[in-house]
């Protein structure tokens, strides 16, 4: 390890850890109990003051007056309700044909078919909908001599809310010595929707059912608020003494009064009882739990004045690094503030065994932070980290040893049993060795130099194109214009062309313009 950036003198500790038990009590749980005082004795629940009673149900308990009356608030009740848009259709007038009958037209008294039968045509003519036998109803006072004058009345009552789209009169009635009309009136522009809002006057209008039909609730501009299509109104209902006597009235409805504890009273459940303050009593058990001591074990440093950083060599050879990642960890002590040190740095460099003569093992360097596997597809095994390419001269004999059944794509697997070794079987040398999960494919000579990785030299030997290729650009574009003063500079910059500009960036015209990256995963 390289230590950069840091004065001479640095003490270097390698951290490890002790495991130890130890015996302490651990909560496993908790109850809920009654608290107590300090005497014994259970204390109960006291209200603040405004907490609503409850009764048997759980239902907050209405207030009632000597006579058991409900009690009302003097506040409204307050609703929200949601609507739609009234639909643009409006009629534009009302238009009657000439009476049928001059003389009933002029006649002062009262003739009820007459006018049902004109004001019913006038309507239907001017494309008024029907159909309002449970609709609501309007009693309109007519003070005309002549039924003409008693008709236009009636029309004209019609026409001053455009809002509406049907109307029907049912009857002309006389009542203490005056006669009206009872005129049904409904919006059926829009079907199942019980909210309309009328953008150009502002008017909302909200339909409600009771047993014997429906009747409408009104609220002008100022009489809600609006949020969207949502409205807050004041909530309003029939009056039922006006229905029994012939009349859609509606009243505002009152909240109503709910009985509420004083302060310092006892509050009580449904039954009538305190209700007792409970509180969350923790449980303990005893058990051994693993403890882990961190040690500090001084490494020996020295350091190199002329390239001015701090060496520190690591034995990793009783490391088992085939079976699962190995970490070491290290800390450096330095005197004065680290904020001192903001240049600080390490770098690792490992020595490797002197391979044989002719192998063609070749290690693979993992160069960027956080490379721990050979694969960079999520270990499917797809797509791996080419190391090195290049030909293998000699003749290669696939044997039974290979486990037919790790056949995919032209890619064999060597078989993991004691007789297997690569490339061509047992053959009786102790030096042949077998390598778990090592995967290779074959490819016919012809295929490869169809591909171009495979080109044929004046001499009749092979050599490696692209691998070539690669090589003389990385020269040409990083290692000839630039100089690099460590080893580190050239590594990091090495990482940074290799797998950041050359493999995502840079396109090549071998690719048809794509970059490394590009041509592997389009496929």
């Amino acid at each position: 390890m390289f230590l950069s950036g840091l004065p001479e003198g640095v003490t270097v500790y390698e951290v490890t850890e002790k495991e130890g038990t130890k015996t302490e009590q651990v909560a496993t749980g908790s109850n809920r109990v009654e608290k107590r005082d300090s005497e014994g004795n259970i204390i109960y629940q006291t209200a603040k003051g405004g907490e609503y009673k409850l009764d048997g149900d759980g239902n907050k308990m209405v207030k009632k007056d000597s006579q058991g009356n409900i009690v009302y608030s003097d506040k409204p009740f307050m609703e929200t309700v949601t609507a739609v848009n009234r639909l643009n259709g409006y009629v534009s007038a009302i238009e009657r044909e000439a009476p049928s009958d001059m003389a009933l037209e002029e006649s002062g008294a009262v003739n009820q078919d007459y006018i049902l039968q004109e004001v019913s045509s006038a309507l239907l003519s001017s494309r008024y909908k029907g159909g309002l036998t449970d609709g609501p109803w309007s009693l309109l006072k007519l003070s005309g001599q002549t039924n003409g004058e008693r008709i236009e009345e009636i029309l004209q009552h019609c026409a001053s809310d455009s809002f509406w789209d049907a109307y029907e009169v049912d009857e002309i009635v006389q009542r203490s010595g005056s006669w009206y009309a009872k005129i049904r009136y409904g919006y059926k522009g829009i079907v199942n929707r019980n909210g309309i809002y009328d953008k150009g006057t502002g008017r909302l209008v909200i339909r409600r059912e009771y047993e014997n039909g429906y009747y409408y609730v009104v609220y002008e501009a100022a009489q809600y608020e609006r949020d969207g299509y949502r409205f807050t109104v004041e909530k309003k209902e029939l009056d039922r003494e006006a229905l029994e006597a012939g009349e859609i009235r509606l009243k505002t409805v009152y909240s109503p009064v709910y009985e509420t504890y004083g302060v310092g009273e006892f509050i009580l459940d449904s039954q009538g009882q305190k209700v007792p303050v409970m509180e969350t009593v923790p449980q303990y058990t005893t058990q051994e739990t693993l403890t882990y001591e961190e040690v500090l074990t001084p490494v020996k440093v020295s350091f190199d004045r002329d390239r001015k950083y701090s060496l520190v060599h690591v034995d990793t050879s009783g490391e088992n690094f085939g079976i699962e990642n190995s970490r070491k960890t290290f800390r450096v002590v330095a005197d004065g503030e680290i904020s001192r040190y903001r240049e600080a740095a390490v770098n690792v460099s490992t020595r490797k065994e002197v391979l044989d003569e002719g192998s063609y093992v070749k290690y693979a360097v993992l160069l960027y932070p956080g490379q721990y596997q050979i694969y960079e597809d999520s270990d499917t095994r797809e797509r791996p980290i080419i190391v090195l390419e290049r030909v293998i001269k000699q003749a290669i004999k696939v044997t039974k040893d290979i486990a037919l059944d790790s056949y995919e794509h032209n890619t064999y697997e060597i078989h993991r049993d004691p007789f297997t070794v690569l490339f061509g079987g047992y053959n009786g040398k102790q030096e042949t060795k077998t390598l778990p999960g090592f995967y290779f494919k074959l490819y016919l000579r012809s295929d490869l130099e169809k591909t171009g990785k495979l080109k044929e030299k004046e001499d009749g030997s092979y050599d490696n194109a692209p691998m070539e290729r690669f090589y003389n650009t990385l020269k040409k574009e990083l290692i000839y214009p630039n100089h690099f003063y460590t080893e580190s500079e050239l590594d990091e910059a090495l990482s940074r062309y290799v797998f950041v500009w050359y493999n995502h960036i840079r396109p090549h015209s071998y690719n048809g313009g794509q970059t490394p990256f590009e041509a592997r995963t389009a496929g």
